[in-house]
Order: C-alpha cells, then structure tokens, then sequence
C-alpha cells in the first residue's frame, strides 16, 4: 500500500530488503494543514 502510495520504495539486495521513505508526498500534505496559533507563539 505505502509503495503504491508513493511513500515507500524498496531496494532488494541479496537476501535483504531495503525500505526507503520518501518524504516529498508528506512534505506536500504537512505545508498545507492548516496551524492554530496559540497565544504565545509568533
């Protein structure tokens, strides 16, 4: 599911799997949510 998602890839090498997270598609989703701001915080 994370691979279809974009947010995963993966990297066999010899017995082993590597995962890799890829932080773009997150990066994109985090700038645009929305932040409260509490008072104290500029």
């Amino acid at each position: 599911v994370l691979e279809e998602a974009g947010l995963v890839t993966t990297r066999r090498q010899g017995r082993y799997k590597f995962h890799y997270l890829n932080t773009e598609p997150l990066r994109q989703i985090v700038e645009r949510w929305p932040i409260e701001q509490k008072e104290g915080n500029a």
